[in-house]
Formats: structure tokens, sequence, C-alpha cells
């Protein structure tokens, strides 16, 4: 047996022996330190001789702890006295083997896609028409107002398997209605040809108008039909007592419509839009109305939060009330500013009034700073607008960048504004530097932000009495997670804004030391290592834990596990600093007794699988930290030497690692920028930490942050999306 394993196994003896010590086990600690000394002249591999530093130092913690006699020497490891031997290359029939592998994978991956493709795309006919295809499918589901029912429905169906491109592009502007009109009755040919009549103008009811005018001018059809057998045709119940044939009761008196005179709310009928169809059998083409209102009085709408006169953040939602509101039309904020000289900016998102909902609350999220420049303070005018067709919306969504002198004539004013100011604000809105800084004047630990090169140095947080620290930033930007420590509470979790507003506490523990908290790509978990009160050692006490943050409220959800103590063979295993790879599965840095790799581990399996390392190559170094830019499989992470942390590169899953700093110190926790071209880093070069920066080949390496007014440590980067009040 090595002297590596023989002081790790004695380690692991000493361990069992220590809950019930013999007598004497004070002096065989004693032994056993000095055997650990002498272990280093036979012990090369610098991660092996880290783990013996490391036993070192809790045996010696043990004595100090056990006796008067206290241990303040410096002295290392011996140094190593053996030979140097040579790593043994792969053969000539391993790398055959390898190359043989993955052109199998090659060919396998070319015939699945091959496959893919063919069955994709089979029975499509061609066509110079890209946009055919998203018109029939608008065409096909639009959904009316009203309709009077034919007597059989008609199913739109195209046959696509046979058609020359020609006959495609035919079939298809018969499906959109876009043919012609002989007679000029506002029928289509087509759907005369349905409607078993022609382009002559009958009268195929024999009732005194010609089919054109029936659906032209008194909004029937040729059928006469009366779809809810009330005994008024459902053309009488449309243009005479302003009903329809579906017996609604559109003002909530308890009585239908039809039977009321009129109802409340009073709609004259004034568009008509032919929804044509194709199908192999000729039918009844239903007649959809959309119905407009004559007077504002039709319905009621109104904003309750904010009130007038309220400062407002950036950031607010507007809520109200309305009534008597038909699905489908969309209920619009829209501003004006004080600053703007009068121009009316409509907001870019609206409340669409949803089916059999015609009452109900509504709200529409506002972000001020993506319309409205924050730097000075502001007041605005907030008032509603309805909208009850396509092109009054698009009218509106045409002022919200450069404002409009006046409203759509057609679009209904509710004229019941609110006023409401707003105080100056700086922007973040882009990828910055998230970062905690130890203030040297004030002996205070704060979160700060800065753009990558260093420059707008912003603080985030203001609080004396505790420390925040290993601050990450969700996907969108706009939140931050962080660890909080306070002397006699111990650590805990928190979630804030990104401008330092509303924290929340998510998980507190005071038994153990947390650290490293970080949000899922989509926001739902935040993944976290702690160590595990009662383990022997440091090097042997973490684990990675996950909270589901839409799982219960925050502060009431409880971790669990994703990892355990041992690996799959059962050696003590300690596991740290996760990194989301997608909304799944995360990747750590496992250590053992043995080595210190990369793991990667599903939140629904809980079994850790190898994702790099492992293999002769990599023995020299060990793998903290780890982080991965998934668009060109590039792992970055920092390595210890010689109690010297240095950055590497690698590309996974088997590329050797590039050491990319070389000056002797401590470099560690690699970040890579948005575009995979930049490493930020933290150092420290004279005893004092600084964020640096350099290109992925290791070239422009240079300070970013840090000096000797303020320590800067924990580099995270991301977008940053804040608003922060200037104060005056």
């Amino acid at each position: 047996m090595d002297a590596f394993k023989t002081i790790t196994t004695r380690h692991l003896e000493l361990l069992a022996q220590q809950k019930s010590p013999p007598e004497d086990f004070l002096a065989v600690v004693q032994q056993f330190r000095q055997e650990i000394f002498s272990s280093g002249r036979e012990v090369l591999v610098p991660g092996e001789r880290d783990q013996l530093r490391s036993i070192l130092r809790f045996w010696t913690n043990y004595i100090n702890q056990n006796s008067t006699e206290k241990i303040y020497e410096t002295r290392d490891l011996d140094e190593f006295q053996g030979t140097f031997m040579a790593k043994k290359r792969p053969s000539r029939w391993m790398w055959l083997a390898g190359i043989g592998l993955i052109a199998v994978l090659a060919i396998t991956i070319y015939l699945v896609q091959s496959l893919s493709r063919n069955g994709g795309t089979e029975g499509l006919p061609p066509t110079d028409d890209p946009d055919l295809l998203t018109r029939i499918a608008a065409a096909g589901t639009a959904t009316p107002i009203e309709t009077a029912t034919p007597t059989e429905t008609a199913t739109p169906t195209i046959d696509f398997t046979l058609l020359t491109q020609e006959a495609f592009a035919v079939q298809t502007r018969q499906a959109l209605g876009e043919v012609e009109d002989d007679d000029g009755d506002g029928l289509s040919n087509a759907e005369e040809a349905k409607l078993g009549t022609n382009p002559g103008n009958p009268d195929t009811d024999g009732d005194g108008l010609l089919d054109g005018e029936e659906v032209t001018k008194t909004l029937t059809n040729p059928l006469n039909n009366d779809s809810d057998g009330d005994g008024l045709l459902d053309g009488e119940e449309i243009t005479k007592t302003h009903t329809n044939p579906l017996k609604k009761d559109s003002d909530g008196d308890g009585i239908p419509d039809n039977l009321d005179t009129p109802p409340l709310a009073i709609f004259t009928p004034t568009v008509i839009v032919m929804a044509s169809y194709l199908t192999q059998t000729p039918t009844p083409i239903p007649v959809v109305i959309a119905l407009v209102p004559t007077a504002e009085s039709a319905f009621n709408l109104d904003i309750t939060s904010p009130a007038s006169g309220e400062i407002i953040p950036p950031v607010v939602t507007f809520t109200g009330t309305y009534t008597n509101i038909p699905a489908g039309w969309t209920i619009h904020l829209v501003f004006k500013p004080i600053s703007k000289g009068g121009l009316i900016f409509p907001w870019r998102e609206a409340y669409t009034v949803r089916e059999n909902a015609p009452n109900g609350n509504w709200e529409i999220p506002v972000d001020l700073g993506a319309q409205f420049d924050l730097s000075k303070p502001d007041e605005y005018v907030v008032d509603l607008v309805v909208a009850y067709s396509d092109g009054i919306r698009k009218e509106l969504l045409s002022g919200v960048e450069q404002g409009l002198k006046s409203l759509p004539p057609e679009a209904f004013v509710v004229n019941k504004p609110v006023v409401v100011n707003r105080e100056a604000y700086k922007v973040i809105n882009e990828e910055r530097i998230l970062f905690t800084a130890w203030l040297v004047k004030d002996q205070e630990q704060e979160l700060f932000s800065a753009r990558l090169d260093g420059s707008d140095l912003t603080q985030i947080t203001y609080t004396s009495d505790v420390n925040e620290d290993n601050p990450s930033l969700s996907a969108d930007g706009k939140q931050i997670a962080f660890i909080s420590y306070k002397p006699k509470q111990g650590y805990s979790i928190w979630i804030m804004d990104s401008n330092g507003e509303n924290r929340v506490l998510v998980y507190s523990d005071p038994d153990r030391t947390l650290e490293g908290p970080v949000f899922s790509p989509d926001g739902r978990y935040l993944a976290y290592s702690a160590s595990e009160p009662g383990n022997p050692s440091e090097r042997t006490t973490w684990n990675i834990y996950v909270i589901d943050l839409k799982g219960a409220p925050l502060g009431k959800a409880e971790p669990f596990a994703l990892t355990q103590n041992t690996d799959p063979i059962g050696r003590y295993i300690s596991n740290r600093w996760p990194f989301w790879l997608d909304e799944k599965s995360l990747i750590y840095s496992g250590f053992t007794l043995q080595d210190e790799l990369v793991y990667r581990v599903a939140l629904d399996s809980k079994r850790p699988s190898l994702f790099y390392g492992g293999s002769e190559t990599f023995q020299v170094l060990i793998f903290q930290m780890p982080v991965f830019f998934s668009p060109t499989n590039l792992l970055a992470f920092h390595s210890s030497d010689q109690n010297v942390r240095e950055i590497y590169l690698a590309v996974v899953p088997d590329q050797k690692p590039v050491r990319l700093t070389k000056n002797q110190y401590r470099d560690d926790r690699p970040r890579f920028s948005a575009d995979g071209r930049m490493i930020i880093y933290e150092s420290n070069p004279k005893n004092n930490s600084e964020i640096w920066a350099m290109n992925i080949d290791g070239s422009n390496n240079h300070r970013v942050l840090g000096d000797d007014t303020i320590s800067a440590m924990w580099p995270y980067v991301g977008k940053i999306v804040a608003y922060i009040e200037m104060k005056p």
C-alpha cells in the first residue's frame, strides 16, 4: 500500500476510535501527525498532497483542543524524494477503437436525422407563398361574436396529398375567400355555389328578397332559419328586436334578449364577415356578425389602483373593474406625461376580456422604464381606452414609442383619469458583474454591481448589521439570491429585487454553513451547498440542496438533498458549488479522499454521474467551482497546486485542461461572460481580493475591480434589470 492510501486509511481508523478513544489516544494522534509529515516524501500528486494537508490540519486541531500544549508551527509536508514516473499513454488499439466508435455514432445520427426530415415533409405540396398556411390557419380559427347557425355545419377540409403547386394555391385562396363576386351582391361565386345559388341573384326561398340582399342588407340568409325556435327568424331577431338567436341576457335583468324590448345594451350590426370553408359537399355558409356599441353607456370601466396623487415606482400594476364588455374586446392604458407636452402614449400591453366574463376585474402590469426616460421626475395623467377591433388596436400600438397627438376616433375613452407621480431613477438593463464587497473604511460587507470593465460602480445593499455574500442573478435579471450572515443567528438564504428592495427570507439554519445559492434557468428552483453537522472533517461535510420556489410560500419551502455523503461505491464525498446545466440538472464539484471531479445530477433521479475528469490525464488536477458554457462545451474551474489556485479551461467531454493563469496567486471562482469570450474571476495578489478579467485564451488578463478602499470577491456575471432611485 502506498503512503497516501496508508495515511487516508489510518485517518479513517482514528476517526472511528475518536468516538470512544483509549487512554493513549492523544499520543497515538501525535505520532500519526509525524507520519503525515513523512508521507510527503513519497506523495507527488498535488491533489493528494492537499488532502494530506487537510488531514494534518484536522488532527492538529484535535491536539490543540485536547492538550494544554498548543501547536502553532507552519511546517509543511516533507519534500518529495521519489522518482518521477511517466504516465502510460493509450495504445494504438485503444485509439483505433475510439475512432471506430465515433464513426458508428456519426452514421447513426445521420440516418436518424434523414428519417426525421423525410417523415416531417412527406405529402406537403410545394408553394412559393410561405404565408399561405398561416393565413389558412387564421381563417379557420376565427371566432365569431354572433353567428346565424346554418342547418348543417361545414367542415373545413383540404386534401393536400395529390395537389400540384398551382392547384394548391387555388384551393388556398378559395379557403381565404379570395375569389370573384360577379354580381357584386356580397357573396363570392364559390360561396353562392355552395349555397346552391349562382351569380345571377336568385331568390332561393321566395321571400321577395334576392339572396345577396338578404345577406348584405337585412343580415338574414336565404334559408330563413329560426335557430332557437322562438318564432322569430334569425334575421328578424337581429334587425328588429336587436337580439340574437342564442337567447342571451345581455343586461342581466332576467329576461332573454329576444323577449326584452330592447335590452339595456343596444347594439347596431354594422359589419358582415363571411367565413369561408372548403368542403367536399355543398353546405350553407355561416354569416358572422360583428357588433359595435352605439354609445359609451353600454359599459362601465374604472381604475381602482393606483389612486390619484400617489407616487408610483417604475414597476407597478394598474388594476380596476369593468362591466358589460363583450369577449375579445381589449382594455388599454394611455399615459399623458407632463414632460411630453400633451402627447399620448398607449401602453404596449392590454387586457383582453375573456369568454363568459362580461363583468370582472382587469389588471395591466406596467414597467415605465421600458417606454419612458426615468432620469428626471415626471407626472402622468392615466386614462382607459376600449378597443373592439384589430384596426383600433393597431392604431393605438403605433403610438407606443413616439406618442399620438390624438386617440383613434373609433376608440372609446372612459374619461375617468388618475394623476400619478414618479421620482427620478437610475436605469440598469445590461450585462454586469454582481459581487460582494468589503468596505475597508466602514468595516462592513455589502453587495455591488459594475459593468464588465469595472465602470459605473453601484451599491445595492446598505445593511451594516448583517453581511451579504455569494450573490447570483435570476435569468431575467430582476432578482438576486444571496447568503446573509448575522452573528448568533447563523446563515440564511434570501431573495430580493435587483435594486436591493423587497427582501424575502427563503431558508435559514443556524446549525449549517450555507453557500452559493443559484437560480435554475426557469427560476423555479434554487440550488445551494450546505455543510452537514457532525461530520468529521470540513472536506466531507457538504451536500447540494434544492428549494422549489413555486412549491410553497417563500420561507416555508423545505429543501431536499440532491446529493449524499457517499458516492455510488460507498466512499465519503463532499459535494459543493452547484451550477445549472438546464431546468432539470446541474453539475458540481465532488470531493473524495482520492480525487475531486465534476459530477452531474438530475432532479428526478438524484443519481450522480461523472461529467468531467477521472482519467489518468487529469489525476494531477482537482476540479473546484465548475462553470459550463454550453454553446461551445467549455468548462472553466479553479484547481489548487501547492496552495496556489489557478484558472483552467477545457472542452467537455475529453479535452485536456489548459491552465489560463500563471501568476502564483489565489485565482478562483471563474464565471463566463454572456458571449462566452471572457472569463471573470477572483484573485488575491496582495492579500486583498480583487476581480480580474481575461479572454478565454488567457490573453488580456487585467484587474477590473478592487483597490485599497474596497475588497471585491465572489463575482457573478449576468444581465441585471434594476431601477435605483436617485436620491436628491
